[in-house]
């Protein structure tokens, strides 16, 4: 996948103008090709940006994602809520010296917009557990919780429960 986002209004303002991006989920379709959590089309993640010396800071803070899950087990679709995983990339026109290269990303000169897919993936597929249930889903509308069960690592932490914490 490719996604871009147009990053003019960000470069055109002074170092440390804060903007907001509200993205549309309806704008990405091939977003989280996932067999397993399909995301609601008609929700908007939130990216936000910061004009920072030599180019621009781009942030996706923490947020609920909601999405229709497969159950592990049974195979059934229910509806649930992940929290996606705050992440963050600078951006440049020309890399700094002092700068890893891996690290941050290039602003493409001619239209003044940066890919997004890796910061897309780190917040929300790396955020997914491995298994999806239904079961649990349920017990918590039966005990008046919060309903549909948020999945999170952050919230939750279980050793290797996604691809994040397995990678770290």
């Amino acid at each position: 996948m490719q996604y871009n986002l147009s990053i003019i209004r960000v470069l055109n303002s002074k170092i440390g103008s804060h903007f907001e991006f509200p993205v549309k989920v309806a704008d990405f379709p091939d977003l989280l090709a996932d067999p397993n959590f399909k995301l609601n089309k008609d929700q908007t993640l939130e990216i936000k940006a910061w004009r920072i010396q030599d180019g621009v800071c781009v942030t996706i803070p923490s947020q609920e994602i909601k999405g229709m899950a497969k159950d592990s087990l049974s195979q059934e679709e229910f509806s649930t809520t992940i929290m996606s995983y705050a992440t963050e990339k600078n951006f440049y026109l020309q890399i700094p010296d002092e700068e890893d290269e891996l690290d941050v990303g290039r602003i493409n000169s001619k239209t003044l917009e940066i890919q997004i897919d890796d910061l897309l993936n780190e917040a929300i597929l790396l955020n997914l557990p491995f298994q999806f249930s239904k079961e649990q889903s349920h017990d918590r509308q039966a005990n008046n919780q919060e309903s549909p069960k948020v999945y999170s690592t952050q919230q939750d932490p279980k050793p290797h429960n996604t691809l994040k914490d397995l990678l770290n």
